[in-house]
């Protein structure tokens, strides 16, 4: 997606997204395993960053079963012979067991934040860090939202940016909001 390769730039150089490599892996295996909710990903690696330059990139996304159902993933450039790894890891399916406790967490946010008194950091703040390091983040990579630092945890407030906000429904991990 082209908004997402100009809106993610790394010393003013567009890059394929990290998150968006894991949209690919999942999209792919979803397609092949033809499972349509379930999956997860493990043992993922970012290698290198996919840099994009002016005549584009093309990646390939290589899906490698193994045993017991887990696909392994890699997203990689052949450009001649020589090719370049950029992330890789493993696809599972999930398993639905009716007896085992709810695997999703619930949390106590008003307690947290309580607890998140040490440090308190404005988006703004953050994105001009980043920025500073050499991360751009364009107006639809912006979903952080405000950061409160604890003892040994942080609790930071994540949405949708406008810009993508009509873009939700079209992926399974939203890039946006995993970057995030």
């Amino acid at each position: 997606n082209e908004f997402f390769l100009a809106d993610h730039r790394i010393d003013d150089m567009r890059v394929l997204p990290g998150v968006a490599q894991l949209e690919m892996a999942l999209v792919a295996a979803r397609a092949a395993t033809h499972l349509e909710g379930g999956l997860s990903l493990r043992n993922v690696v970012w290698a290198c960053p996919a840099f994009v330059g002016n005549a584009g990139l093309e990646v390939h996304l290589a899906l490698l079963p193994e045993q017991d159902g887990v696909i392994g993933f890699e997203i990689y450039s052949d450009v001649e012979d020589e090719v370049t790894l950029y992330s890789q890891g493993i696809v599972l399916a999930q398993t639905v067991d009716a007896d085992a406790p709810d695997a999703v967490a619930s949390h106590d946010l008003t307690a947290l934040r309580e607890q998140c008194v040490l440090a308190h950091f404005e988006a703004a703040e953050c994105y001009a860090v980043f920025e500073q390091n050499g991360l751009h983040y364009g107006p639809g990579f912006r979903g952080l939202g405000d950061v409160f630092v604890g003892e040994g945890q942080v609790l930071a407030k994540i949405q949708l940016p406008d810009p993508v906000a009509s873009s939700l429904d079209q992926f399974v991990l939203h890039p946006s909001l995993l970057d995030a």
